[in-house]
C-alpha cells in the first residue's frame, strides 16, 4: 500500500472534478443521448480510475471459493469484488465511448488493453443482474463463471501494470504536476509580493463555433502570442496587467481554447470591475486578434469581498486555497486527460516574474 493515502485522496477528488467538468467532451459518440447519461459515464470513468488504483495496490484474489460449502463454484466476495464487480459492464461500455481527441491515464489504458486481450472489450456483460450470483456461467467465454472472468481480468491488469512499468510513469506524472504547480505558485507569490493589491479573474479565449473547425493549434498559439505582444501598446486594455497564467485546452464546444488567469493592479487609486476588464480583453481578442472570428467566456468566481484581493489577506491569497479550483486543477489535469494536439506546442504559459527591488545597506560597495 502507498504510504501517503491523504495525497491519493486529494488526487481522487481532483480526478472526479476533472471528469465531471469534461463530461460533454469525453463521450463524443453519446452526444445524441441526454446530458445526464454523459454525467453518469463521467462518474463511472472516475470509478474506473479508483478500481485500477485499488487493485494494483494489493495482491488478494477477489473471489474465493467458499470453504464450508458443498456446492461447486460457491464464491465469497472479498475486497475489490464487493465494490467493483457489478460495475465492470459499465466500465467496458464507457471506454468504448471515449473520445479519440484525448490521451488518457495509464489506469484507463491498462484496463482497455487488458479487456481487449481477454476478448471483453466489445462484449456486453449483463453482470448487473448477477451481482449476487458470480457463479453464473457465460457460454461465450468457454463456460467459465463470472467470478473467474473477474479474477482473470484483475490478474491481467496487474500483470500489464507490472510488465509495462506503469507505476513509474504514474509517479513521474505526479512529480511533474507537483513541480509545475509549485513553479506557478511561486509566480503567484511574486505577483502578490509587490506593494499593490490584485484584481484576479479568469477568461476563456477561443474561436466562434462557425470558425473553430478551420483552426489548428498553431493558429491559436500565434493569436495568443500576438495578444501578449500587443499588450504593451494597448494601455487602455492591458495597462494595469501584472501577470497571467494560461493553459491551452480542448473541449467539444469550444474546440481549442486558452484558459487564462489574469492578474491586474488593483491599487492605483481607481476601482476596476473584473467584468469590465474581462470584457475589454474579450472584445480585443474578437475584434483585433481574430478579426471578428473569435469569442470569449468570462468565468465569474464570486469572490466574497468583491473583485479586489487584499495582499494582506493571507487566507484568501494563499494559492493552495485561492486557486485550488483552477491552478491545482490545471496542473493536475494532465495526470488524467490531455488533448491530442497535432503539433507539439507549449500548452502551459505564464508572464515574466516581477522584478522586486532590493534595498542596499549604506557603505562601501564590495569589490
Amino acid at each position: 500500500m502507498r504510504k501517503n493515502r491523504e495525497y491519493d485522496h486529494f488526487d481522487r477528488i481532483l480526478c472526479q472534478k476533472i471528469y465531471k467538468y469534461f463530461y460533454d467532451s469525453l463521450f463524443y459518440t453519446a452526444q445524441t443521448i441526454n446530458t445526464n447519461y454523459n454525467k453518469l459515464n463521467a462518474n463511472n470513468l472516475f470509478k474506473l480510475e479508483c478500481f485500477v488504483e485499488d487493485l494494483v495496490l494489493n495482491t488478494e484474489t477477489h473471489f474465493l471459493l467458499r470453504p464450508d460449502s458443498n456446492e461447486k463454484n460457491d464464491y465469497v466476495f472479498t475486497g475489490i469484488a464487493e465494490t467493483y464487480f457489478q460495475l465492470i459492464p459499465s466500465f467496458i461500455e464507457i471506454v468504448n465511448l471515449l473520445s479519440p481527441m484525448y490521451e488518457y491515464s495509464e489506469r484507463i489504458n491498462v484496463f482497455i488493453v487488458s479487456c481487449d486481450a481477454m476478448g471483453l472489450l466489445n462484449k456486453h456483460l449483463n453482470w448487473n443482474n448477477i451481482f449476487h450470483d458470480p457463479k453464473k456461467i457465460d457460454d461465450r467465454f468457454g463456460g467459465v463463471t463470472a467470478a473467474e472472468i473477474f479474477n482473470g481480468l484483475v490478474k491481467k491488469i496487474r500483470n500489464e501494470w507490472k510488465e509495462k512499468g506503469l507505476q513509474a510513469k504514474v509517479s513521474k506524472k505526479i512529480i511533474d504536476s507537483n513541480k509545475r504547480y509549485e513553479h506557478y505558485r511561486k509566480y503567484i507569490e511574486s505577483l502578490f509580493s509587490d506593494d499593490n493589491d490584485l484584481i484576479v479573474f479568469r477568461v476563456n479565449l477561443y474561436y466562434a463555433k462557425q470558425f473553430s473547425y478551420g483552426i489548428n493549434v498553431l493558429d491559436i498559439r500565434n493569436n495568443f502570442d500576438t495578444l501578449l505582444k500587443n499588450k504593451r501598446h494597448k494601455s487602455s486594455v492591458f495597462g494595469l496587467m501584472k501577470g497571467y497564467i494560461a493553459k491551452l485546452e480542448y473541449n467539444v464546444d469550444k474546440k481549442l481554447y486558452w484558459h487564462v488567469i489574469f492578474f491586474f493592479d488593483g491599487d492605483n487609486g481607481k476601482y476596476f470591475n473584473r467584468t469590465d476588464l474581462a470584457e475589454g480583453i474579450g472584445k480585443y481578442w474578437i475584434n483585433i486578434i481574430t478579426k471578428g472570428r473569435g469569442d470569449y467566456e468570462y468565468i465569474d468566481d464570486h469572490y466574497d469581498s468583491g473583485s479586489r484581493i487584499d495582499k494582506h489577506d493571507n487566507a484568501r491569497r494563499d494559492p493552495k486555497k485561492f486557486v485550488v479550483g483552477c491552478l491545482q486543477y490545471l496542473c493536475k489535469m494532465d495526470q488524467f486527460i490531455k488533448p491530442k494536439f497535432e503539433t507539439k506546442v507549449k500548452h502551459f504559459r505564464k508572464g515574466n516574474p516581477l522584478k522586486i527591488s532590493i534595498k542596499r545597506r549604506p557603505g562601501r560597495p564590495r569589490k
